[in-house]
């Protein structure tokens, strides 16, 4: 009888201990912390971050200095104007490597969760626009560095230190997220609704579906400088083919809106924390030479200067005597609630006038060129006092008296690039970055037509340095870092051409 008491009362023991321990951990659980997070939120995250890290931050203010949108006048925006240390060090472009991988890694565990076997298994809208985001970010990333780790990378338990891949096979995988994230959305069921948790489309896989459709524009073009010749005219058809399938009007592109989100555009919020960045003369030249009437609202005047006049700064202020704040004007655009684009209507616009002319359809690349100036005008309307209505009007009036017949005088891929040039005005740097490096590429007169005024031409960035929280822990990417120049190693779609 002994025995069996003392039996019992030890799985009495055991068992009530063992109740205790699960209580117990349920009640040291954080609710505020939890160690598995919805991919609704997740994705909430990595469209902000995606926007206003990777797109707006300081990947975007350095291209705006080497694109001339911009003169860098104070600190380190400075030292990028006059091509000083901080265009090669690993350290200035840390944060945004950080973000893109962090956005990157999130976007992994969305795509875990939502795949068979995972625990939101099924849900193919956040499968989706997760799939479609991580080529969003991967692309931008490959863009901006070059070869960058990507297969081995997103595995810290298994890669400690993961290889570079080439950005020839990373882009492929940006094609096939792209294509898988369409398939998704095009299978999702009507109950799979991220509703206001999707800070761009408000849950609209219609809409997910064409941003994809129009990146996949995009980046075709983007190849024109590397595709054999043989296969071009192929290339550009793919392009108006997949931008045919994209946005119908300004409407649909994809951006953040800062309002929605109570919160302060990436350039406001670099004037507003560190106001280093000046008016640009280049790009005002090239506005008053094309009698671009955008000329009198892009910029005002310093609130500190004193003077209502426009005061533009040198590119590349080849005196060294620019270093200053509160002088030269400053971007009208720089408004709290400006918007980030991630695909603007415009630039789908000018994607397919472009490949329309390379493809001899001029009457075609004509609308596609109306389409995408005259909505490019409205960016104008944040700050210059005009209503939607005039500004319209003042674009297809400029359209048709100028533009137009530049077009028809036989400039038309000249005409092209350069109103799609202002078009992107600011928050789109990185993709003028990005075409003034495919444009030189690809050789010819085209490689003037944007006119650059910095007097060190041959010190044009071609790429940014690695980020230093990889070159210092990663062999790989240290080495590469240790053996690339910024002014003289192109990234590999901006290479020469391989002919077949």
């Amino acid at each position: 009888m002994k025995r069996i008491l003392s039996f019992g009362f030890v799985f009495m023991f055991l068992f009530f201990a063992s109740c205790s321990e699960d209580v117990m951990d349920d009640i040291n659980e954080n609710r505020n912390y939890p160690n598995e997070v919805e991919s609704k939120f997740i994705l909430t995250d990595a469209m902000v971050s995606s926007a206003f890290s990777v797109t707006g931050g300081e990947l975007a203010f350095y291209a705006s200095i080497y694109s001339e949108y911009h003169v860098g006048c104070y600190a380190q925006l400075y030292n990028a104007e006059i091509r000083g240390g901080g265009v090669n060090s690993s350290s200035t472009f840390n944060n945004a490597w950080c973000a893109v991988y962090s956005n990157l890694f999130n976007l992994k565990d969305v795509i875990q969760k939502c795949s068979p076997g995972g625990k939101e298994a099924g849900n193919k809208q956040a499968l989706g626009i997760a799939k479609i985001l991580t080529a969003y970010n991967l692309a931008m990333c490959t863009d901006a560095f070059g070869d960058v780790p990507w297969s081995e990378a997103l595995q810290p338990f298994t890669f400690t230190q993961p290889k570079l891949d080439k950005q020839e096979d990373i882009y492929q995988d940006v094609f096939q997220l792209l294509q898988e994230g369409i398939d998704a959305l095009k299978a999702a069921g009507t109950l799979d609704q991220l509703g206001h948790q999707d800070v761009i489309y408000n849950g609209d896989n219609q809409r997910w579906i064409e941003f994809a459709y129009g990146l996949l524009a995009r980046y075709k073009l983007r190849l024109s400088a590397v595709e054999p010749t043989t296969q071009l005219k192929q290339l550009y058809q793919d392009v108006i083919t997949y931008a045919n399938q994209s946005f119908v009007n300004q409407s649909d592109e994809c951006l953040l809106n800062y309002e929605r989100i109570s919160g302060r555009s990436p350039f406001y919020a670099l004037y507003q924390d560190a106001d280093y960045l000046g008016a640009s003369f280049s790009l005002a030249f090239t506005l008053y030479d094309l009698e671009d009437p955008r000329f009198d609202y892009l910029w005002q005047p310093h609130p500190d200067a004193g003077s209502t006049e426009i005061i533009f700064a040198n590119n590349g202020d080849a005196d060294r005597s620019q270093q200053v704040q509160g002088k030269f004007s400053i971007s009208a655009l720089m408004h709290e609630y400006a918007p980030t684009y991630l695909l603007s209507f415009h630039e789908l616009e000018f994607i397919k006038a472009e490949a329309y002319v390379r493809l001899k359809q001029d009457a075609e690349a004509n609308i596609a060129l109306k389409n995408g100036t005259v909505a490019a005008f409205s960016k104008i309307k944040v700050n210059s006092g005009l209503n939607a209505s005039e500004i319209d009007k003042m674009a297809k009036n400029y359209f048709e008296k100028f533009v137009k017949v530049r077009f028809n005088d036989g400039e038309e891929l000249k005409e092209i690039l350069l109103q799609k040039y202002i078009a992107c005005y600011e928050s789109e740097a990185l993709v003028t970055y990005a075409d003034i490096r495919r444009i030189k590429a690809m050789g010819g007169e085209e490689a003037s037509y944007i006119l650059l005024m910095h007097p060190e031409s041959d010190k044009f960035p071609l790429r940014f340095p690695y980020g230093d929280s990889d070159v210092t822990t990663n062999k790989y990417v240290r080495d590469a870092f240790n053996a690339t120049n910024v002014f003289t190693d192109n990234v590999w779609w901006a290479g020469p051409r391989k002919e077949k």
